[in-house]
Parts: structure tokens; sequence; C-alpha cells
């Protein structure tokens, strides 16, 4: 009888174990290459990038995974994007913390406790978002499972839903009639997701143009900005709100802001009504703190606007050349300039009086911009490879290396630093010299 007693609770337990753990470890729907849907999730090296959505990037090797399993794989993917738990396994052993809004009870929880509880162990349903956006799955694979949830007291479901249906392949219309809803919600969270969603899905969310029309003239002037660059998405199928974009602009007194909303205006109807005077008084007006501010604004929108910077050529260019005495303004100058619409010929010249600058940041910048125009040219080369030894908070390594990596063979002699970078790099810093040297050992 005693043994009874005792074996009984004993042998139900270790029952619960093997459960548990046969459930974790069971396959998650088709295989390939010996691993399921979740081992590939589970595999570091097949993505890159912080842990944050939107800025994962799922490597080839992953997709080619998930295309060969099939639409079998996409049920198990979106089950892995709303498995937050995944993420924050200690958040099942009190539950009480995962409504919205938390139980009073948690106020009395110890903060050390609370980030016990809610430390971050892995980023696969990240990983699957960014799976399913490359996937681009059919919507009737997505919509069952994100319809109920759109409306559910989870606010990371509630999210995860708006981001399958800006994933679809087709059928977009009706899945920006499923996010309009939630522009209303009292959470700031679901609105702005839903805002982000909507210019995703671009022309298909023209049910949304009621709504914003009227963010036009929100008190909040994030949201109403934010609200004319959807509606530029969104393009010709917006046109009925282009008056109340007028009335924006001519309120608005920012010459920036200004610029920025005529240009979503013009990406619905090319039919201007903005001048360019004011934005070249502002690029070349430069005399304190606020102009300055006003200027890298301009400059940031001008880098997107590569249709439109080519008309402040002479702006740019002049703005680039002062390195030693505009440092942020020049790098924004190069920048927009670079990527501008612009015969390179015009650029070359920009780009090799700033080699010689005197200023780091700018001389290592103009030499990445210029490797892509002259692949030959041996003292940009060398800037660049000498960038990749310092730490300026303005150059991005990472930017430098992809410089590298795009010339192939050519940079083959800078093989040997690169294996010394990587070397010495942090793990994270790892993977994108990885990739550095794989491309250019492939090539060479």
């Amino acid at each position: 009888m005693n043994l009874r007693r005792h074996f009984l609770p004993l042998a139900a337990v270790v029952g619960a174990v093997w459960l548990t753990l046969w459930w974790r470890t069971r396959p998650h729907g088709p295989t390939y290459q010996g691993r399921d849907v979740r081992g590939w999730l589970s595999l570091e090296t097949a993505v890159s990038g912080p842990g944050h959505l939107g800025e994962i990037t799922v490597k080839p090797p992953m997709l080619e995974a998930f295309r060969a399993m099939g639409t079998n794989a996409i049920p198990v993917l979106v089950e892995a994007a709303f498995d937050l738990e995944s993420a924050y396994p200690r958040l099942s052993l009190a539950p009480g913390l995962m409504k919205e809004p938390p139980p009073s009870w948690v106020k009395a929880v110890p903060d050390p406790v609370l980030e016990w509880f809610g430390q971050r162990t892995s980023y696969l349903p990240e990983i699957a978002l960014a799976a399913l956006d490359e996937l681009r799955p059919p919507a009737a694979l997505l919509f069952p499972a994100c319809t109920n949830r759109l409306a559910s007291s989870n606010p990371w479901e509630r999210m995860v839903a708006m981001q399958l249906l800006g994933c679809v392949s087709d059928d977009r219309e009706r899945a920006a009639s499923l996010v309009v809803p939630c522009l209303a919600s009292q959470d700031p969270r679901d609105s702005g997701q839903a805002l982000g969603v909507l210019c995703k899905l671009g022309p298909a969310a023209v049910v949304a143009v009621p709504q914003l029309t009227v963010w036009l003239t929100d008190s909040d002037r994030r949201r109403a900005l934010m609200a004319a660059g959807c509606l530029g998405r969104i393009g010709p199928g917006a046109s009925n709100a282009l008056p109340a974009l007028r009335l924006c602009f001519e309120t608005e007194k920012s010459p920036s802001v200004r610029f920025l909303i005529a240009t979503e205006a013009n990406d619905i109807e090319p039919k201007e009504f903005w001048s360019e005077e004011p934005i070249r008084a502002v690029l070349t007006g430069v005399t304190n703190q606020q102009t300055r501010d006003e200027a890298e604004s301009v400059l940031g929108l001008l880098s997107s606007s590569t249709n439109i910077a080519p008309r402040f050529q002479q702006e740019l260019s002049a703005l680039a050349r002062t390195g030693e005495r505009q440092n942020r303004l020049a790098l924004g100058a190069l920048d927009a300039l670079c990527q501008a619409n612009l015969d390179p010929l015009r650029k070359i010249p920009v780009l090799t009086d700033c080699l010689g600058s005197t200023n780091a940041p700018v001389r290592i910048t103009a030499a990445g911009w210029l490797l892509d125009f002259q692949p030959t040219n041996e003292l940009a080369f060398a800037s660049v490879t000498n960038g990749l030894t310092r730490s300026y908070p303005e150059v991005d390594r990472e930017w430098l290396m992809a410089r590298l990596a795009k010339l192939g063979a050519a940079a083959a002699p800078a093989l040997p630093l690169l294996r010394q970078l990587h070397a010495r790099a942090s793990p994270d810093q790892q993977e994108s010299i990885a990739d550095a040297i794989h491309i250019i050992e492939g090539a060479h």
C-alpha cells in the first residue's frame, strides 16, 4: 500500500516530465536536411541582425529549407510567431504577468524577481515573422490565424496578427480592411503597428484613406506626419486626401516638414505645391544649432528622395566639402548625393575632393562611395581598409565591409586584414566579417 502511495505520484511526475520533453523535441511539421521548422528557426548561423523585430535578416539557407518544405511549413511558422513563451519561457511559471493589464499583485513583486521572470532566451518568434515576410505566403494560410487574434487581450498576439497580415502575397485589400479598425485603438502600440502595416501594404490600403485623412489634422504632429507618409505609400488611390495634405503643408512652419509633406503628396499626384527655395535656404544657411538640426532633417529626406535630390546637387556638393567644419552635415550630404539618381560623373569630383579631407569619417565615407564608381581606385581602397582598423561612431564598419565585398576578387588584398579583425571581434561582430570574407574568397 505504501509503495503504491509513493510510486503513483512519482510515476505521474516522471510521466509529465517525459511528455513535456517529448512535446518540445518532437518534429514540428516537415523536415529538411534532418531539421524541422523550429530546428531551422533555432539555427543561429541562418540569421543575422540584432534581436529586434524588423532588423532580423533570414539568410538564404533557411529560406531554401522552408521553401523545400512547402506550404506545410507555413502553419508551424505562424504558430512559432505567436509563441511568446519560447522567447520568455519563465513567464509560463507566472501566467498573471502575461495579462494586460497585469493583476494588482504584480506591484508587490520585487523588480529583480520580475526581471528574472521576464528574461528573454530566444528571438524565435521574430525570426519566424522575418521568414514569413520573405516567403510571402498566400492569404488563405494566414487569415484564419489572424482574424480572431486582432481582438485578443494579449498585445503580443495583436501585434503579430497585424504583422502577418502585412506578409500576404494576395488578397492584400482584405488584409488592409482587417487592419484599419486597429487605427482606432486606444493603445498607441496598436495604432502605430497598424500604420506600419498599412504603409507596407501600399496601394492595397486604399480603404484606410478616410481615417488617415482625419489623422492629418491630429494635434499629435508625429501621428499626422506618419499618416502623410502612409498616404504617400498608397499613392494615386489616396487622391481624396490631397486637399487635407495641402492644408497640412500650408499650416506647417518647418521647411523640412513641409518638404516631407510635399514629397508624400507628389507620390499621390505629381503636381508639386512646394518651392525649392526654402530647402536651398536651409542647406546654405547653417549658422547655429537650430538651423543645423533643420539641415540634417532635410538631408535625411533627400537621401530617400532620390529623384528630387539631383535638384540640389550644387548645395549638396558644397556641404559635402565642408567636412572639416560640418562633420555630420558633410556625411549627410555625401549620403544624399551618392544615392541620388544622378550621373556618377557628377559625383566623382566631389568624392575625390573629400578623399583628401582631414576629417577621417568624411574621408573614409567618401572612399567607400567612390569604390562603387571607381573599383580600382587605390587611394579609396586604402582609406576603406584603414577605416576598418579604426573606430569612428559616424562610420558604419559593416557598410565598409559591404563595399569591399561588392568588389569581389578585387578586394582580395584586404583578406588578411579581415581575418585579423574576425579573430579579434566579438561574436556579434564576427558574422558580418565572415560574410565579407566568404564573398571575397568565393570570387577570388
